[in-house]
């Protein structure tokens, strides 16, 4: 079916939505394919021959530096079970939040690492806004819990007051009952 792997396999490489690139020990981008350089708003090529901690901010390259010595010295599969998630920095300086899966491997003697790198922004976005309307929601819930509590205690009110006229009605009705009892008996006795 596919006559000539290479082909098959660079666009399948090519025509994946996550990000994938394969270093060696220093960290050098050896290959990528042209999801990574969307992601992180890089042009045709321009990430081959590049530093990983190119694509992160700052404040994360010495500790990526150390994670990545030790990789090598000990790795260990990091994928779907076990993403990190980063922030990443993109070519224009924008921070992206991303997944990274790692996985180590030896080819011809040598080690490398491929890393799937997924942005999530918009899922992080998302999950943001989902939070905040969650939030909201559960403020209308508390003001509309207390509206209600204030209209049952106002009904509890009035009908205590309801009862209380009604005990007074009836009172009234029995006063008035027997005075009549009394004034029929009057008039008999007459």
């Amino acid at each position: 079916m596919f006559t000539d792997g290479q082909d098959f396999y660079s666009v399948f490489f090519n025509n994946l939505e996550e990000g994938i690139c394969i270093v060696d020990k220093q960290g050098t981008i050896l290959t990528k394919n042209s999801a990574l350089e969307d992601i992180f708003g890089y042009g045709r090529n321009e990430l081959l021959q590049q530093n990983i901690d190119l694509l992160l901010p700052d404040i994360y390259k010495s500790a990526h530096r150390k994670h990545l010595q030790q990789y090598f010295i000990s790795p260990f599969v990091k994928s779907r079970g076990g993403i990190s998630v980063f922030q990443g920095l993109t070519k224009n300086g924008n921070l992206i939040d991303i997944e990274i899966g790692l996985n180590h491997f030896n080819y011809q003697g040598i080690d490398y690492v491929k890393a799937s790198i997924t942005d999530i922004s918009s899922r992080k976005g998302e999950e943001i806004e989902i939070r905040e309307q969650n939030y909201r929601l559960q403020l209308e819930v508390k003001k509309h819990t207390a509206e209600l509590r204030e209209t049952l205690s106002q009904i509890k009110k009035a009908n205590k007051k309801l009862n209380q006229e009604i005990k007074k009605k009836i009172t009234a009705e029995n006063k008035a009952n027997k005075a009549l009892h009394k004034e029929l008996e009057l008039n008999q006795l007459q």
